[in-house]
């Protein structure tokens, strides 16, 4: 029960932070030439949020970056629509480093998925044009 109280009380903080890091990605891909340590400053505000500005400050350890992974995936891709298998098992591997990442200031992990996220979606968008093409 404790358990469940205590990830349902990161929830809306997962919510946050996976909004926080999609959204400087996303602009920060548009924008990437203008300023290269955005990402890292970002990363930087976050954690200190993190650990002193929030009300109830949060463990970065290997239990937030299983929820952040999980949350994450679930926010940009829930109805499974877009990453394949091999995409997840690709993931997987960053299941308890995003805390590390944190930590270090790096972004590689939402790069990936994001880089994989555009990619998916623009192969659904070519099946689409390919059977809008297609006679019956």
């Amino acid at each position: 029960m404790k358990m469940i109280l205590k990830i349902l009380s990161i929830r809306p903080f997962v919510w946050i932070l996976s909004f926080i890091l999609l959204s400087g990605l996303v602009f920060g891909i548009t924008i990437k030439k203008e300023n290269p340590n955005k990402d890292k400053l970002l990363l930087e505000i976050i954690t200190y949020v993190l650990d002193r500005g929030h009300f109830d400050p949060k463990d970065i350890n290997d239990l937030f970056s299983e929820n952040v992974y999980m949350s994450y995936l679930e926010n940009i891709d829930g109805q499974h629509r877009f990453f394949l298998k091999s995409d997840i098992r690709a993931f997987n591997a960053y299941r308890y480093r995003i805390d590390d990442e944190i930590k270090n200031t790096q972004v590689e992990f939402f790069n990936l998925s994001f880089g994989k996220l555009m990619e998916r979606m623009s192969q659904v968008e070519g099946f689409y044009k390919s059977l809008l093409e297609t006679p019956f």
